[in-house]
């Protein structure tokens, strides 16, 4: 039996719909949407900024290589992967560390978390949530923020 040429193309369609490579490189993320912001200062996330994509395998590297995080954050990688999932095209990484920055005028060491989750809109453009997180640590003056959390969405595109 024989399937007809349009259901053999559809399921071809179907099956490498949900199924793109993305490429590595140089990515501008756009900011969209806040979804929340709890904070006691302006987070330094501006809302155009760069960084360099890595697919290796399922291994998913992000570097915020934009000036705007590495004035006020150090540069930063954010390391994850796409999960074993074959019906969701998305990855998830993220990064934790502690710093010293400068807010507003002060010296303030922070621990922070950077998530960034990502959905495959084709093989050279993502969209999702990124969301960050400070926590003044006990050395820091209290004159410091004692804590932040925003997140938003974004689209990225090479």
């Amino acid at each position: 039996m024989r399937l007809p040429l349009a259901v053999c193309l559809l399921s071809l369609l179907l099956s490498t719909a949900c199924n793109y490579a993305i490429e590595s490189g140089n990515y501008v993320f756009e900011r969209r949407e806040l979804i929340q912001q709890f904070c006691d200062f302006e987070p330094p996330i501006p809302d155009v900024f760069t960084g360099k994509l890595t697919k290796r395998g399922r291994t998913v590297t992000i570097e915020l290589d934009d000036p705007a995080f590495r004035a006020k954050m150090d540069q930063r990688f954010l390391v994850g992967v796409f999960p074993q999932d074959p019906d969701r095209d998305h990855f998830l990484v993220s990064s934790s560390f502690e710093v010293t920055a400068e807010v507003n005028g002060l010296s303030c060491l922070v621990f922070t978390h950077i998530d960034i989750e990502g959905n495959l809109l084709n093989d050279r453009t993502f969209s999702g949530t990124f969301l960050f997180t400070y926590d003044r640590q006990v050395e820091a003056p209290l004159e410091c923020p004692a804590s932040c959390v925003s997140s938003f969405t974004y689209i990225a595109f090479k």
